[in-house]
């Protein structure tokens, strides 16, 4: 019985034998015996909920109104090609363009880069008289009290520093210094003005002129800065 084993083993060793490490070294990778035991299958599935989900993609409001005006202004763009060009599915553009009219009437002043929803004001009346009035942010209190008690809602409007933020953050109204006196020029003078000016830079070099506008100190000026919705031009000023 030993001698049976020890030729099995010999013939193991032996360099035809296919277990031997010198034949195996001579053959093609794809001939050299390997050991599948252990190995791991690696096992592919088809199983959707497997699959890397999509980014899910949240638009802002006034991402929705321009989806709507573009919808609005040229008839033969499809749902589709909006869909494809914002990253969104087809059928958020449906719910987009079924609710057009709110995405639509928003308020140009309003700041909708961040905002993604058109929230709609507790007291329309109030802030619609509001909108129409402000002019200097110091009276805002007192003026939105005499507008509670003429729509009758005093009792329960409370003018607090909260809701005067949240008005001036739903209607982008900031503050804004009024610059120059461009709002008070004469269009039709501006042709013959600017041959003035060349005549009199004429003899200068570019970098030796400057454009700077008139600094002193007036103390009857109306202050140089308002609450607006956007940038305003300052008027002609009282030189007292």
């Amino acid at each position: 019985m030993a001698a049976e084993h020890q030729s099995i083993i010999t013939s193991l060793e032996h360099p035809c034998s296919p277990f031997s490490p010198e034949y195996s070294s001579d053959l093609p990778p794809s001939q050299t015996p390997t050991n599948t035991t252990n190995e791991k299958r690696k096992v592919t599935t088809n199983n959707p909920a497997e699959k890397t989900k999509k980014a899910r993609v949240s638009l802002t409001a006034l991402q929705k109104k321009e989806i709507c005006e573009c919808l609005e202004t040229d008839k033969t763009l499809k749902q589709k090609d909006i869909a494809a060009e914002y990253g969104i599915s087809k059928q958020t553009v449906s719910n987009i363009v079924k609710a057009k009219e709110q995405w639509l009437k928003i308020g140009s002043g309003m700041d909708l880069t961040s905002s993604k929803h058109a929230r709609k004001a507790t007291f329309e009346d109030i802030e619609e008289a509001m909108k129409i009035w402000v002019k200097i942010y110091y009276l805002l209190m007192e003026k939105v009290l005499v507008f509670a008690k003429e729509f009758e809602v005093s009792d329960k409007f409370l003018a607090s520093t909260g809701w005067a933020k949240n008005f001036k953050r739903r209607d982008n109204l900031k503050s804004y210094k009024k610059r120059g006196e461009s709002g008070s020029v004469d269009m039709n003078e501006i042709p013959r003005f600017r041959k003035q000016l060349q005549d009199i830079i004429k003899d200068y070099e570019p970098k030796d002129v400057f454009n700077c506008d008139e600094t002193a100190l007036y103390w009857m000026l109306e202050p140089n800065r308002t609450l607006a919705c956007g940038p305003v031009k300052g008027k002609k000023k009282s030189k007292d």
